[in-house]
């Protein structure tokens, strides 16, 4: 085989139609790797939402109970300050009392045992 048939054996390397087919076949795929990236993406924001929505509930429901028990805590305080020297007084603060409280104040642990909710 002589270096004439090899160059022309390889021609169709140079030809339009076999790189333009190549543009298109690096085109096609590049394409659908962009696609497959925007598809992770889009479904790591998803759970990245997700998340974020579970960490924003939690710490809601978290102060709010920290709140409550805060409260209740003031109140318990107040009522006993005030149960042996003013009862009419101490018992304005046990109607702004808690229902957990209230029963709390009934089990002889105390209103904060594990009773407590």
């Amino acid at each position: 085989m002589g270096e004439g048939e090899t160059e022309n054996k390889l021609s169709w390397l140079d030809s339009d139609g076999f790189l333009g087919a190549m543009v298109v076949l690096l085109t096609i795929v590049t394409a659908f790797a962009a696609y497959q990236s925007a598809l992770t993406s889009i479904e790591g924001d998803d759970l990245d939402f997700e998340a974020q929505k579970t960490l924003v509930l939690a710490t809601a429901s978290f102060q709010s109970g920290n709140s409550e028990l805060l409260e209740d805590m003031y109140i318990y305080d107040s009522y006993r300050q005030f149960a042996d020297q003013d009862p009419e007084e101490a018992a304005v603060f046990l109607n702004r009392a808690s229902q957990a409280l209230r029963e709390g104040l009934d089990r002889p642990d105390g209103p904060f045992d594990e009773g407590y909710q």
